[in-house]
């Protein structure tokens, strides 16, 4: 029993080290984080796109074809996948996503870090 507590110990020890470097909000590290948000909605037209959100009341817009055919799904996976990559080659990294799907659609929302910003 004694032994199980301390490798629980150690264990909780050693993800409380690993994860201080990344999250830390030292001066040392600051962080600026964004929000993107897909929706795609196949019963209307105008409800398919891309949102980024930055904070400070600004978000861009990129439009997404309506995904009623299996080439503007492709398309708009397309345009997320690039909206996505474009923000990691601008230093963002992907910390979680999550995925609402609906009769007819998906929502999904993606959370991005960069890490010391000046």
């Amino acid at each position: 029993m004694k032994l199980h507590k301390i490798s629980l110990v150690l264990i909780c020890l050693a993800f409380t080290v690993s994860s201080m470097g990344q999250n830390s909000n030292s001066p040392e590290q600051s962080t600026s984080t964004i929000i993107v948000k897909c929706t795609q909605i196949s019963m209307t037209k105008d409800v398919s796109f891309i949102r980024i959100y930055y904070g400070n009341n600004k978000m861009d817009k990129i439009e997404l074809e309506k995904p009623n055919s299996m080439k503007a799904e492709e398309n708009n996976f397309d345009k997320i996948v690039s909206t996505l990559n474009k923000l990691n080659e601008d230093g963002y990294e992907i910390v979680t996503s999550t995925e609402l799907s609906l009769p007819g659609g998906s929502i999904s929302t993606f959370v991005l870090k960069k890490y010391n910003v000046k």
